[in-house]
């Protein structure tokens, strides 16, 4: 019974770090003059939850599989991933771990990615919180699978807090030709 309900609550914890991951990184953007992204999309946190769930059976960063993600996308044209672990289950403080890196904070800033989506896993050994973000444009020929828009999203957070704590993250991004060449070859 006690599993069930610490599993149960760390899904609960779980869902409100990716609505926080999805409202901190669109503070972000509008604070630099960037569209916020326009849906949080259910096929970027499924693919973005896989991945956060492999590193959490690892016990360690990677983009193993980022082009098979960004392939899997079917629906966009370019993509850029960025993944952390951090000891803290809050999404706000993970965005400003990201942005405190210039390579995911250009991930994060690039106005090219309209769409996000997240995944977050806690380990059970360590506690660390295993975080991923996928980014991706739009592809105008096919529908997005928004679980919300920016439009719906309530922002209550802010990037000029500063939490010190210890973190590691990683980020990818995807060069647009190679992934255009890759996509119009499977299409």
């Amino acid at each position: 019974m006690y599993a069930a309900f610490v599993l149960f609550w760390s899904t609960l914890v779980a869902g409100d770090i990716v609505q926080d991951l999805f409202d901190a990184h669109n503070v972000a953007r509008k604070h630099y003059g960037i569209p916020e992204f326009a849906c949080l999309d259910s096929q970027l946190n499924t693919l973005s939850q896989g991945h956060a769930d492999y590193e959490v059976s690892l016990g360690a960063l990677n983009h193993d599989g980022f082009d098979a993600r960004c392939l899997g996308v079917s629906n966009r044209v370019l993509c850029g991933e960025n993944t952390l672990f951090d000891y803290v289950d809050d999404g706000s403080a993970m965005t400003e771990s990201w942005m405190a890196s210039p390579p995911h904070r250009l991930n994060i800033l690039n106005a090219n990615y309209t769409h996000a989506g997240f995944g977050v896993k806690q380990s059970s050994t360590t506690g660390k919180w295993f975080a991923t973000a996928l980014f991706a444009s739009a592809n105008p020929h096919k529908e997005a699978s928004c679980v919300q828009s920016a439009a719906e999203a309530v922002v209550g957070t802010s990037i000029a807090t500063t939490k010190h704590h210890h973190h590691h993250h990683h980020h990818k991004t995807h060069p647009p030709s190679t992934l255009q060449r890759a996509l119009r070859t499977t299409e």
